[in-house]
């Protein structure tokens, strides 16, 4: 047996193993491009600012106003907590008669690093508001949301607001708030919806 005919086997092992390597290599790569199926249901994040109007797939909002408030009223309601108290004009668009807003929540950033999470507070139903009504198409409706926090709560978050409570393959629309930032009120009365811009 010669020495090249030695080597041949030992060449083809050594390929065989590098093609083996960069098939590996290779599928890593592709399972870290692919989306996964929760990935590819996430929802269209509209990002806007206090004051800026933003359009999802089936309405128009705008967040004008956004405070801390001690004790809230809504006629003969009273209540003393901690409240996140928004205002809010809305308008439904598109080709649907109607639109609602069947989400609308604060998203409160808690920890950080591998440790981050978000907790979800409901807009309070305590009461008519933006959230029990519906969205005209091009009638503007105006009014106040409000969300009950804890007493502890604090750093930043998102009010979210989206036409279904599954926002999956839908659009949502995002304002950005720091509760650390925002000025707090002693008693405030909860503005009615009514039509109109704010």
């Amino acid at each position: 047996m010669t020495g090249a005919t030695i080597t041949r086997p030992r060449l083809r092992t050594a390929a065989t193993w590098a093609v083996g390597i960069l098939l590996l290599v290779l599928a890593s790569l592709l399972l870290r491009i692919v989306p996964t199926d929760a990935d590819s249901e996430r929802p269209f994040v509209v990002t806007a600012a206090v004051g800026e109007r933003a359009s999802a797939r089936t309405f128009e909002m705008t967040v004008s106003n956004v405070e801390l408030v001690d004790v809230l009223r809504a006629g003969d309601w009273k209540q003393p907590g901690n409240w996140l108290v928004v205002d809010v004009s809305a308008e439904g668009t598109g080709s649907d008669v109607t639109a609602y807003l069947g989400r609308a929540a604060f998203m409160l950033d808690a920890g950080a690093g591998t440790d981050a999470a978000s907790r979800e507070y409901r807009a309070s139903e305590r009461f008519m508001s933006l959230v029990t009504e519906p969205l005209v198409t091009g009638v503007p409706r105006a009014g106040t949301i409000a969300f009950e926090l804890p007493v502890d709560a604090a750093g930043g978050g998102a009010l979210e607001f989206a036409q279904h409570g599954d926002t999956r393959l839908d659009s949502l629309v995002s304002f950005s708030v720091d509760l650390d930032e925002l000025p707090r009120v002693a008693e405030r009365e909860i503005r009615e919806a009514g039509w109109g811009t704010e």
